[in-house]
């Protein structure tokens, strides 16, 4: 009987949890409205920022990476979920190439969140560093959380929505990056949303731009602008690309697209999908008008026809890419490229390069990436990257 009563009690107070954290999910627009009203917006003082100028390029690069769990994100007896933050340096080398090392102590830490949307949270799938503040967003709720990297915790800061922003279905948010006009541009994966084999819609087109000051986001149809992508790439229907890794470069003004899937032909299923990874590197003009360059990632040198193996292989990848380089000139990326197949078994593997706008890779490596050490990331999975100013 008390065993009973014990369950019972154990059942109701889960049942209350998610009452509550589905509560604090669907109220944090009109917390946000609240804030604006009362001046008490976390970006009120935004304008007294003062981004830090290089003249030179330096030796070290510090870069914090951030994982998408999935669902094991979320805590097996309890109402939080979570995520993990993993810091290193990149380090430059006399001949020209990178070197990545994580430090013994410090290295890697866990970030909550009591909100939640169907049982899931904190799948993290962005990191853009924005005006001194780094901002990640969860691909399942399409809440904005801000890190704060020195006291290692998340804070909501917004929701978003999918298509013109009036739906009803969370933005499944895959990138980020700060645009040519100094705002945060948050998107999906750039194509139709396909279930059983059908389109049902093009929400996932659509992209979400969050002015500085206002803390308010408009929606853009993206729709043209992948499209010129895909036609870059021979990816026209019934092929397509999914795209991860968007990055706009302020000194070469363009905008970097590294899709993570890449299909000439093979019409959407998500078996195939998971061997169509992509090693291709497309270029835009600041305007998205037009594509400027389309090359292939991976190569060990010059020479076109010289690639190593991780690039060819179809399973693996690009989640995020990010400037590293401070100055102008040399043009150096650091990506994250990662294995996530289940037939025929469950793998999952996160990797990490650098090249350069040429697809030369850079990093000092036998393989051209680097695997996280087994004490850090082994079978996880990690979506975003951002260097530190």
């Amino acid at each position: 009987m008390t065993s009973d009563c014990t369950s019972s009690i154990g059942i109701f107070m889960m049942a209350m949890g998610a009452v509550l954290s589905a509560i604090f999910y669907h109220h944090l627009l009109s917390l946000r409205t609240i804030q604006e009203q009362s001046g008490g917006s976390s970006w009120s003082n935004i304008d007294n920022y003062k981004p830090k100028i290089y003249t030179s390029e330096p030796n070290e690069y510090r870069f914090a990476m951030i994982a998408d769990l999935d669902k094991d994100s979320k805590y097996k007896n309890d109402f939080k979920w979570r995520s993990f933050v993993i810091k290193g340096i990149v380090k430059r080398k006399a001949n020209g190439k990178y070197s990545i090392e994580f430090g013994k102590d410090n290295s890697k830490f866990e970030i909550q969140s009591l909100l939640a949307r169907r049982n899931r949270s904190m799948e993290l799938s962005t990191l853009s560093l924005w005006r001194g503040k780094f901002y990640a967003t969860c691909d399942y709720t399409g809440i904005v959380y801000e890190i704060d990297m020195e006291q290692e915790r998340a804070y909501p800061r917004h929701v978003l929505y999918s298509g013109d922003g009036n739906t009803k279905i969370p933005l499944k948010a895959e990138w980020s990056t700060v645009g040519p006009d100094d705002r945060l541009y948050i998107g999906s994966i750039g194509k139709e949303w396909v279930a059983n084999g059908e389109a049902l819609n093009r929400h996932c087109e659509w992209v979400k731009v969050i002015d500085r000051k206002s803390y308010k986001e408009i929606s853009v149809d993206w729709g043209e602008v992948y499209m010129r992508l895909r036609q870059s790439v021979n990816a026209t229907e019934p092929g397509y690309l999914i795209h991860e890794s968007v990055f706009y470069d302020k000194f070469l003004k363009e905008w970097i697209f590294l899709p993570r899937r890449h299909s000439e032909d093979v019409k959407y299923n998500e078996k195939s999908d998971e061997y169509l990874g992509a090693n291709i590197m497309i270029r835009t003009d600041i305007d998205l008008q037009q594509v400027k360059k389309v090359v292939r990632v991976g190569r060990k040198s010059e020479n076109p026809e010289e690639f190593y193996d991780n690039f060819l292989d179809k399973r693996f990848g690009f989640t995020d890419i990010v400037r590293l380089t401070k100055t102008a000139g040399n043009n150096h990326y650091l990506a994250t490229r990662v294995i996530e197949v289940s037939h025929p078994e469950e793998i999952v593997e996160t990797y990490l390069t650098i090249f350069d706008d040429n697809g030369v890779v850079l990093l000092d490596s036998p393989t051209g990436v680097l695997e996280l050490p087994e004490e850090l990331g082994k079978g996880e999975k990690y979506e975003g990257i951002e260097v530190f100013e």
